[in-house]
């Protein structure tokens, strides 16, 4: 559970950055498009984390064999 705050903080302290930057950069022009950017942007994290789950289980699992029906 508390991985999932860190994730989530780490989530909005992203976005707040990016959306910082977005804004400076365009300017008036900021929009739903620059928001869905943002947003993206900031769900990339998820991936990752994705990522180390799926490489965390694989080392676990290195050493043993797969069940037999797979």
């Amino acid at each position: 559970m508390e991985y999932l705050i860190i994730y989530l903080i780490g989530f909005v302290i992203c976005y707040y950055i990016f959306r910082k930057y977005e804004r400076r950069t365009s300017g008036e022009n900021y929009n739903w498009n620059s928001v869905l950017e943002v947003l993206g942007i900031s769900l990339l994290s998820f991936i990752a984390l994705f990522i180390f789950v799926i490489l965390y289980f694989l080392y676990y699992f290195q050493n043993s064999k797969p069940p037999k029906f797979l």
